[in-house]
């Protein structure tokens, strides 16, 4: 795997909605052997005879640096294989994306393609039946994708009376907490980060950055906010070692001996949440306008001093939207037991009216069969949104 750096990147967490698939070790020879043929065929076409087409896309969040520019090229680049004029990525806010997608399919709408995932969307979206079946189409259009899920077991975790209804990463991940703070700031500063295991080294960390540390919001997200446990809650699931099942709100112990669902009000675990919380919150560590916050990406944009992130965030890195911050990151009770997250954490659907699902699906194969269409769609432009190193 080649070491990228982001400068104005698209970010990898542009591709990561529709990219889920990836590539095992950013590419295989013998994956491209097997995917080679699938750009071949639209209905009896070859790549040169294909209609050009502009792919509709929609994920949750927001839209990226360099997105515009980054996609244009990829089509320029690719369309002798795929002959997409545009990839239209559109972004909706995380609190309004369930209602936005639901509306537009029951409207008819002939976008392609949707982020999905077991916290957001797919549970509606396929209850609902708006998503595409995909066995037929894939075994036609993404051959070594589709072989790719049953190799690795992950075609249950999106499947429905057996059929593949939304295609899931292949990326083995786990959602146990990581903090995340700006080293930058803490050199600055003289904020001793040496020891961050526990929560009571957290909370000497935090202490420390709110007396030395000027004209930022030293911790960001004490408090649930929208469908999200607090940042708090999510490092104490690794002390209790209990599960961390998100906006379900439910929980169970990992030493038990069969796992017993509870509410997490019901733990002491969320009793000594709450008197973190409060603590902070009456020291000025959390904001006293958290709760009416809109901004999603405040750690990015500089405002804030320390959140609370995933292992694969502080792996890849933060693109930071001010200059010269430095991420630093460190795993609280990093003995505490976690799960790996289910396949379907992340993954994309093609809408059931989908204008151009075949199109989509030979986008995925090459994604996962050729890493320089994966390089280029994943980071940019190399030297000009990300510089290898």
């Amino acid at each position: 795997m080649k070491k990228r750096t982001g400068t104005k990147a698209l970010s990898i967490a542009l591709a990561a909605a529709l990219c889920m698939t990836g590539l095992a070790g950013c590419g295989s020879k013998t994956q491209e052997t097997q995917g080679s043929t699938a750009a071949k065929t639209e209905a009896g076409e070859t790549p040169a005879e294909l209609k050009p087409v502009t792919l509709k896309l929609w994920s949750c969040s927001d839209k990226y640096q360099a997105q515009a520019e980054v996609l244009d090229k990829f089509c320029e680049t690719y369309r002798d294989k795929l002959n997409i004029d545009k990839i239209e990525f559109n972004y909706v806010p995380f609190g309004d994306y369930e209602d936005k997608m639901t509306s537009l399919v029951a409207g008819g709408d002939d976008f392609d393609g949707m982020y999905v995932s077991d916290w957001m969307l797919y549970n509606k979206m396929s209850n609902k039946g708006g998503l595409m079946p995909l066995n037929d189409f894939m075994q036609q259009y993404a051959p070594s994708l589709y072989a790719t899920y049953q190799e690795n077991g992950s075609m249950t975790a999106c499947s429905i009376d057996g059929q593949l209804v939304a295609m899931p990463w292949t990326k083995k991940k786990s959602s146990k907490a990581i903090l995340l703070y700006r080293k930058d700031l803490a050199d600055q500063y003289g904020v001793d980060t040496s020891r961050l295991e526990t929560i009571e080294d957290l909370d000497a960390m935090l202490t420390e950055a709110k007396a030395k540390v000027p004209d930022i919001t030293i911790f960001e997200s004490g408090f649930p906010r929208g469908n999200t446990y607090s940042d708090v809650l999510a490092v104490l699931h690794a002390k209790y070692e209990m599960d961390n099942m998100n906006y379900h709100t439910l929980t169970f112990d990992f030493n038990g001996e069969k796992p017993v669902l509870k509410a997490v009000e019901e733990t002491p675990m969320f009793k000594e949440a709450v008197t973190w919380m409060n603590k902070w919150y009456n020291e000025g560590i959390v904001s006293k306008n958290e709760l009416s916050e809109t901004d999603t990406k405040m750690f990015e944009n500089g405002k804030t001093f320390a959140k609370v992130g995933l292992h694969e965030t502080a792996m890849q890195g933060v693109v930071f939207n001010i200059p010269n911050a430095e991420l630093g990151y460190a795993e609280i009770y990093p003995d505490g037991k976690y799960r790996y997250d289910s396949p379907l954490n992340n993954a994309f659907a093609v809408n059931k009216n989908a204008a151009n699902p075949e199109r989509l699906l030979m986008l995925l194969e090459l994604l996962n069969t050729d890493e320089a269409a994966y390089d280029l769609f994943m980071y940019g432009i190399e030297g000009e949104t990300y510089v290898n190193g």
